[in-house]
């Protein structure tokens, strides 16, 4: 097909003396991608065609366009680049947030969606909503007990609720929680773990929490308990005698 210098591409209608009448050369693709031509409706005059695309006049502009070109081609495999390397990072980063649990409220907290805490004070339990974790500073001021991470040696992460605002203090183990219902859940999960850890010697604390929240106690763990409490209050008993026994002797020699 002849081409005119600008490089379209253009149907030959007639020949004349002075030129040719020529109309432009249309493509469209089709639903399969199919390219198809068709010929334009408006004719007009030129004195040469080509039967091959000239670029000649055109060389410093097309020079231009690709080198434009090339440089967006090493942009894109660039930007490219990049975008797997940052893909790469985030999945390295959600891998390590998942080895911690702890790292999962982080974004929570920030997002002031923690509604509750699960406090561990040493094995003792408690469950407690966030605005009520308040210090009482200088003129009565009530500022929120400071909520920290911290970690191990050996890379394990736990929060903790200082007993005040600026850090200072005794500190407690705690679980943040979302809502009341999630609170209870992970106050359940602790009272297992105590329970396991405690079985040999029952705490009162523990029942307590139990008949709070409405956790099964186990009979063993029950009666473990009411032996031992009595074990106890005998040998109280036995020391209270003693001691009374100590009293009238000092008493009678008072005499």
């Amino acid at each position: 097909m002849p081409f005119l210098e600008n490089g379209y591409e253009v149907e030959v209608v007639a020949k004349l003396p002075e030129g040719y009448v020529v109309r432009y050369i249309y493509e469209e693709d089709d639903q399969e991608l199919r390219i198809h031509k068709f010929s334009g409706d408006e004719v007009f005059t030129v004195p040469k065609i080509y039967y091959k695309p000239l670029t000649h006049s055109q060389d410093s502009r097309v020079k231009i366009l690709i080198g434009e070109i090339v440089y967006l081609e090493e942009l894109k495999i660039k930007r490219q680049l990049e975008i797997s390397n940052l893909e790469r990072d985030v999945e390295r980063r959600l891998a390590k947030l998942k080895k911690h649990k702890a790292l999962e409220r982080v974004e929570d907290f920030l997002d002031s969606k923690i509604t509750h805490y699960v406090k561990n004070y040493y094995g003792r339990l408690s469950l407690s909503k966030f605005e009520n974790e308040v210090s009482e500073g200088y003129n009565h001021s009530k500022h929120l007990r400071l909520l920290s991470l911290f970690g191990d040696s050996n890379g394990d992460l736990e929060w903790k609720l200082n007993q005040y605002s600026e850090g200072s203090g005794d500190s407690t183990l705690v679980y943040p929680a979302c809502s009341l219902e999630e609170a209870i859940e992970i106050l359940y999960k602790e009272y297992l773990i105590q329970l396991e850890k405690t079985k040999a010697n029952p705490t009162a604390d523990l029942i307590a929490i139990a008949n709070e929240y409405s956790f099964s106690v186990p009979e063993a763990y029950l009666s473990l308990f009411k032996q031992k409490k009595l074990e106890g209050l005998k040998k109280a008993i036995q020391e209270r005698k003693s001691s009374l026994k100590d009293l009238e002797v000092e008493l009678k020699e008072i005499k």
